[in-house]
C-alpha cells in the first residue's frame, strides 16, 4: 500500500503566495495600461485626445486673460447701476431716444432731468436736437430751453423763449381743436401744460432780472388760466408787497389760504406785511 504524500503547511501556501503576486503584478499592469500615472493622475492613451483636450485647455486660458485685461484697462467696464432717482430717469429717457421713439415730450423730461443733474451743456446740445426731430408739441422743448437759460441766469433770453413756447403752445392747441373739430369733438379751453410752464418761467426771469411789475403781468396771465394755484398766488403777492402794493399782496395771501388752508407761505406773507388772515 502506498501511503499519500503529506505537505506541510508552508508548502501548501507556497504556490497561493506566488499566485496572489501575479495577480497584483497583473493589476498594476491594467491599472497602468487604464491611463493611472504612479501618483494617481489620469492620463490617456490617445495622442489626439491628448492634443485636443491641450488646446481647449489653451483657449479657455486666452479667452479669460482677455476678460481679465478688458476689464483692467476699461474696454468691458460694466455700466453701473443707477444710483439716484435722476439717474435712472436720464437712463430710462436716453434708451427712448436711442431708440428713436422719443416724441417732443420725452426729449423735454430728459432735457429737464439734464438740467437737474446739473448737465448743462448737454443740455442744450440736446434742445437743438430735439427742435429739430420734434415732429410736435414743440412748446414743451422751448419751455425746457427758456429752464435752461434761467438756470444759465441768462434772464433775457430765458423771458424771450419762454414768450415763444407760449405763442407756439397757442397755436399747437388751436390746430389740435381744428382737427377734432372735423370729427365734432370739443376740447376744453384747458391750454397745454407747456403754456403754464413757459408763463411761470416768464415771470421768474423778469423777477430775477428786477422786472417786477413785468412779472406781476406774466403771474397774471398764468392765474387766468390756474386761478387756484395757491403758490403762484403767494409767488404774485410777495411781488406786489415789494413794489408796495400791500392790499394787493393781503389779498393774494388770503386768496391762497382759500385754497390751502393754513398755508404757512401765505401766513408768512400777512405776517410781513402786518395783515390778519380775515
Amino acid at each position: 500500500m502506498v501511503e499519500p504524500e503529506t505537505r506541510s503547511p508552508s508548502e501548501g501556501d507556497g504556490p497561493r503566495e506566488e499566485v496572489r503576486e501575479e495577480d497584483l503584478a497583473r493589476s498594476r499592469d491594467a491599472s497602468s495600461g487604464a491611463g493611472l500615472t504612479p501618483r494617481g493622475r489620469l492620463r490617456t492613451a490617445d495622442p489626439v485626445t491628448r492634443w485636443l483636450t491641450l488646446a481647449i485647455v489653451g483657449l479657455l486660458i486666452l479667452w479669460l486673460s482677455g476678460i481679465v485685461s478688458a476689464l483692467v484697462f476699461g474696454l468691458m467696464s460694466p455700466s453701473p447701476a443707477p444710483r439716484t432717482a435722476v439717474e435712472r430717469d436720464l437712463s430710462v429717457y436716453s434708451a427712448q431716444i436711442q431708440s428713436g421713439q422719443a416724441d417732443a415730450k420725452t426729449w423735454a423730461k430728459y432735457i429737464d432731468t439734464l438740467i437737474t443733474a446739473g448737465e448743462l451743456s448737454k443740455a442744450n446740445n440736446s434742445v437743438a436736437v430735439a427742435l429739430k426731430s420734434a415732429k410736435a408739441d414743440k412748446s414743451y422743448i422751448l419751455a425746457e430751453q427758456a429752464r435752461l437759460q434761467l438756470v444759465e441766469k441768462d434772464y433775457a433770453g430765458s423771458a424771450k423763449i419762454a414768450d415763444q413756447a407760449m405763442t407756439q403752445a397757442k397755436s399747437e392747441y388751436a390746430a389740435l381743436v381744428a382737427k377734432y373739430a372735423a370729427s365734432k369733438i370739443k376740447l376744453g379751453a384747458t391750454l397745454p401744460d407747456s403754456w403754464g410752464q413757459a408763463a411761470l418761467l416768464k415771470a421768474a426771469a423778469l423777477s430775477a432780472s428786477g422786472g417786477g411789475p413785468a412779472a406781476i403781468k406774466a403771474f397774471d396771465a398764468y392765474l387766468k388760466v390756474s386761478p387756484t394755484d395757491a403758490d403762484v398766488l403767494v409767488r404774485r403777492g410777495a411781488l406786489k408787497a415789494a413794489a408796495g402794493d400791500k392790499a394787493g399782496a393781503a389779498a393774494d395771501f388770503r386768496a391762497a389760504l382759500r385754497y390751502i388752508p393754513d398755508y404757512k407761505p401765505a401766513l408768512d406773507g400777512l405776517k410781513q406785511i402786518g395783515a390778519d388772515a380775515r
